[in-house]
């Protein structure tokens, strides 16, 4: 697979800088109080007590970078640091452990070339204001489905109002079926798929993933993602190959008590 002429490690930034920014655009309509770039990382964080908004990344780490990346976890206590292959020093992981955080979980950073496609599925570009909000409330409410409803209101109003993001949906009459986030980059990144609970196991997700990549092919595009291991499978299935991992981590409950204690007069 030729994935548009782009070696490994374009592919590996290329995927990187899509993840960056669309984390980003996120974190500031879900109400970041606050962009941190700073010498080793860039950061937003807020007081909603989620990592949507709370979460460093392109990092480019030294000590002192460290010891700054703690202590805003001490602060917002969902901090996650995103630690991808294009992040620096090669030792960066030694470098946050030492620091006193922890590897939570890690997210495959999968890759696959845009490519013509057969499916004839309904779906359509959703650009007005009411009609976003509908759908991003659509996809909240499966992935948030036990948060609280204003919880989930308030990442439907995030989502909809990141308006550098596409948002997609797929239609069967009047039935919304399934919705999708689109971020075009130099690389379109594929985020937040999810599929209507009773049209599930009847192969629209699949079907979803294929008009992307059609749509990306139409654009001369590859389509990044992340997704948990337990999803690789399937989307190998669909034509992705997995090129390399997102590790998230977040602080030590030890190393925070400590930093905690360390602040008090």
């Amino acid at each position: 697979m030729e994935h548009r002429a782009l070696n490994l490690l374009d592919l590996r930034q290329a995927a990187c800088q899509n993840l960056s920014s669309t984390y980003i655009q996120l974190g500031l309509a879900a109400g970041a109080t606050q962009l941190v770039d700073t010498e080793g990382f860039t950061a937003c964080v807020s007081s909603l007590r989620h990592p949507i908004c709370n979460f460093a990344l392109d990092l480019d780490l030294n000590p002192w970078a460290c010891t700054r990346l703690a202590e805003l976890a001490v602060d917002h206590e969902s901090l996650c640091v995103y630690h991808g292959p294009a992040d620096k020093p090669v030792h960066a992981a030694e470098l946050l452990e030492r620091s006193g955080f922890q590897n939570a979980y890690r997210l495959a950073i999968m890759v696959a070339e845009g490519r013509p496609s057969s499916e004839v599925i309904d779906i359509q570009k959703v650009e007005d204001d009411v009609e976003r909000m509908s759908l991003a409330r659509f996809m909240s409410d499966q992935f948030f489905g036990r948060q609280r409803d204003s919880f989930r209101k308030r990442i439907a109003e995030a989502t909809a109002g990141a308006r550098g993001l596409d948002l997609y949906e797929v239609l069967t009459g009047r039935q919304r079926v399934a919705g999708v986030m689109l971020a075009d980059e130099s690389m379109m990144g594929l985020y937040n798929l999810c599929v209507h609970p009773g049209f599930r196991g009847l192969g629209w997700g699949v079907s979803t993933v294929q008009a992307v990549l059609g749509l990306a092919y139409e654009l001369r595009k590859n389509v990044t993602l992340q997704c948990e291991a337990k999803l690789e499978v399937w989307y190998r299935h669909l034509g992705f190959e997995t090129i390399g991992s997102i590790e998230v981590y977040n602080l030590a409950e030890k190393r925070r008590a400590v930093i905690i204690q360390e602040k008090q007069p």
